[in-house]
């Protein structure tokens, strides 16, 4: 009996606890998520991908392009953002489509295309747009 409870107690410390990484994923990605929407809101589109697409290596005066040219589009910064879309496909891969909206009622649409794996999510592609229907059509 002792012999079955000790066997019983070394599988399952040896197993790799897979709940809690699903549980670490999803909390990396959500404070990952957190940090991009802060840079989106303040009009900072370029560090925003060089944060979820750090093998683009963008240099600083790639990013710097990128801001200045959102910030001529948009006058002020965001004052809200919602998830518009998001689905889950198959073999881990998934895609999601952001919305950023001024007071005065102007609109920025995100595209972001993922792929989960080895514990650890891998953001594919990025497209932005002020036209909703040319990134919503990517669904």
């Amino acid at each position: 009996m002792f012999r079955l409870l000790a066997v019983i107690l070394a599988s399952a410390l040896l197993m790799p606890n897979t709940g809690g990484a699903q549980t670490n994923l999803r909390t990396q990605f959500n404070e990952g998520l957190a940090n991009f929407n802060e840079l989106v809101m303040q009009r900072k589109i370029g560090d925003a991908i060089d944060l979820i697409r750090t093998d683009l290596n963008m240099s600083a005066d790639e990013r710097q392009a990128i801001n200045t040219q959102m910030q001529q589009f948009f006058e002020e910064d965001f004052i809200g953002f919602a998830t518009v879309r998001s689905q889950a496909l198959k073999n881990g891969f998934r895609q999601e489509l952001l919305s950023y909206w001024t007071a005065d009622g102007e609109y920025l649409y995100i595209y972001i295309f993922m792929h989960a794996r080895e514990n650890r999510r891998k953001v594919l592609d990025i497209k932005y747009d002020l036209d909703f229907h040319d990134l919503n059509a990517l669904f």
